[in-house]
């Protein structure tokens, strides 16, 4: 696994999550976009302190553990990480992921009445997808299956089952799911499986 710039980044700070980005690659010193507190402002946090985060690629996510090593403000606020080990592969996915962010309705069948909860599918490929769930009750497990709906009309839907759940605290409630789906979801990636055409340079279905 190799370091970049715009890897998107979940830092662990004092147990809490925070969203962040590669914004600079110096050997084991990554700079990442300054993470912000819950009033909005640019979070604080002390030199030395350790730190924990996941690294998130188009063929999987990876862990890593490390300690902030100082901060400055270029055209965003950065804060400097120094990477203790290696990175971890903790999730893997062999095809290429391709960004939605399509607003879906989700229904996860737990053998308990459901009821469907709104929540957006972040990326998918040929072999399974991700998708966050609003407050989903009861709590999401490994091996569950799920139904999504698209919120566009006429809607798509397709089932799949539950690889991996976790919380995303920042969030309250909300969970990231990791979806293995079968071949008859590959309709769901209309545009990115198709060839250019002619006709290419014309506005396209955002699937």
């Amino acid at each position: 696994m190799q370091l970049r710039v715009n890897q998107r980044v979940e830092l662990l700070i004092e147990e809490k999550p925070y969203v962040s980005r590669v914004e600079e690659v110096d050997g084991r010193r990554i700079w990442v976009s300054a993470p912000f507190d819950d009033d909005g402002g640019v979070l604080r946090v002390r030199t030395r302190t350790g730190v924990k985060g996941r690294l998130l690629d188009t063929q999987g996510v990876w862990e890593f553990a490390g300690r902030i090593a100082g901060e400055r403000m270029d055209s965003i606020p950065l804060v400097a990480v120094d990477l203790a080990g290696d990175l971890v592969l903790i999730e893997s996915r062999g095809a290429v992921r391709h960004p939605c962010l399509e607003r879906v309705h989700i229904v996860i069948l737990s053998g308990q009445p459901v009821r469907p909860r709104e929540g957006r599918l972040l990326d998918i490929s040929d072999s399974g997808a991700r998708a966050e769930v609003m407050n989903p009750w009861p709590q999401p497990k490994a091996g569950q299956q799920v139904i999504i709906t698209t919120m566009r009309q006429p809607p798509l839907s397709a089932a799949g089952e539950i690889v991996w759940a976790r919380a995303v605290l920042v969030r309250e409630r909300n969970y990231l799911l990791g979806l293995w789906r079968p071949a008859t979801w590959r309709s769901w990636i209309f545009p990115v499986d198709r060839p250019p055409s002619r006709d290419a340079g014309r506005r396209r279905r955002p699937w």
